[in-house]
């Protein structure tokens, strides 16, 4: 079994001062700021390739975008429900960003990625190079 390493974000300088803002002014504020969140993700594999399962909840297909930089899986999207014209009697809902990134193993095929959106889960297929065999190594016993 392949394992893909997952780095987490960091908290940034502005997450916290949104934080510590929410804290003080009771929330007064939430309609001012965009959210950023991960999307949850499911990895499985067999002998041809992997399949990778993201919820997108509320999503458009429009608005995701999937993108591989030096082997780097980038899954991201953007939901805008500002709608400049609109006088709001009360207005909860905001921008939601979600971004998630996966390493990829060096020993699959790039160019045969293939992804399907549907009610809002993302399925990623990513097939192995031919010849692929699992890390399995057995040990002769004397």
């Amino acid at each position: 079994m392949t394992l893909i390493k997952w780095k987490p974000k960091q908290l940034s300088i502005n997450e916290f001062d949104q934080m510590i803002n929410s804290i003080f002014n009771d929330n007064l504020d939430l309609n001012t700021h965009n959210t950023s969140q991960l999307p949850a993700a499911d990895i499985t594999e067999n002998k041809d390739g992997y399949l990778l399962k993201a919820d997108f909840p509320g999503f458009d297909k429009k608005n995701i975008l999937l993108s591989i930089e030096d082997g780097v899986l980038k899954l991201s999207a953007i939901q805008d429900d500002n709608q400049l014209e609109t006088s709001y009697t009360l207005k909860e809902r905001q921008s939601t960003k979600m971004e998630r990134s996966f390493v990829l193993p060096e020993a699959i095929l790039e160019k045969k990625i293939k992804a399907i959106f549907k009610n809002g889960v993302l399925q990623v297929s990513i097939p192995k190079t031919e010849g692929v065999k699992p890390d399995v190594m057995k040990i002769k016993i004397n």
